[in-house]
């Protein structure tokens, strides 16, 4: 992980919480089949963090 991304030193000085959401990558993220999802799974795991 880049230095950058990690929360740590943000939540220690100030009265925050870091949240880092994780979604989907690769083929089968965006794909959509019959039986596999209903398409566009990595758009819905994005939307979840954001609830």
């Amino acid at each position: 992980m880049l230095g950058w991304y990690d929360g740590a030193a943000l939540a220690a000085e100030g009265d925050v919480v870091v949240v880092r959401p994780n979604y989907r990558l690769g083929s089968l993220c965006y794909l959509v089949l019959d039986g596999v999802g209903e398409g566009n799974l990595g758009l819905f795991d994005q939307l979840q963090a954001l609830r």
